[in-house]
């Protein structure tokens, strides 16, 4: 296979026209029209263009060595992934403390939600795809927006009732209702924050 004809598989991946690939690359119609007939070859700082343009190597549009293709991250199967991690911990976390009521067991939970938000903002940082982004923000917020303010909740309310921090007020009885009230309100509010934040994005 020849360049001409690598260049016109990739525009033709891309949905170009060949106009529009020749308004990206900063040449006529008739240039990308003659290097996919193989009639001419792009000069180095075009072929650089197409190789950026089209995110793979040199190697592969000149030589037509066939490489791997690069492994983008499924940022959307991570953010479920993710947040299936934080509703382990939130579980796991409460269970332990239902059971031993100690310090390690009431930090397990919130250690494991941390460690699977640091793995997700890396993720975010690696995907290239803006429009990715956004719709996997969308989606974790709107998972795990709950998950996320349970501990703190707990924390706060705590330290406001002069409790112990490991002390979960949360209970079954008609007594223990208005804690539930006000974490479904704070609940409410933030999710009405973010919905309203993410919609400008």
């Amino acid at each position: 296979m020849q360049m001409g004809e690598r260049i016109a598989i990739l525009r033709k991946k891309k949905g170009l026209s060949q106009e529009e690939l020749a308004i990206v690359i900063g040449v006529s119609r008739q240039s990308i029209s003659k290097w996919e007939s193989s009639q001419s070859v792009p000069d180095l700082d075009k072929i650089i263009q197409l190789c950026a343009y089209f995110d793979i190597s040199i190697d592969h549009l000149v030589l037509g060595k066939e490489l791997e293709e690069k492994k983008h991250l499924n940022i959307k199967t991570i953010v479920l992934l993710v947040s299936a991690c934080n509703l382990c911990g939130l579980i796991f976390g409460c269970a332990l403390w239902f059971e031993y009521m100690s310090y390690p067991s009431f930090v397990a939970g919130p250690l494991l939600i941390i460690l699977s938000c640091v793995f997700y903002i890396w993720a975010m940082m690696n995907q290239k795809n803006q429009e990715d982004k956004i719709e996997a923000n969308r989606i974790f917020w709107y998972l795990n927006t709950w998950i996320l303010l349970f501990y703190p909740f707990v924390i706060l309310n705590n330290i406001l009732a002069f409790q112990p921090l490991i002390h979960f007020p949360f209970g079954y009885g008609l007594h223990n209702l208005y804690y539930w009230v006000l974490y479904g309100a704070l609940c409410f509010i933030a999710y009405t924050f973010i919905h309203n934040k993410l919609k400008k994005a």
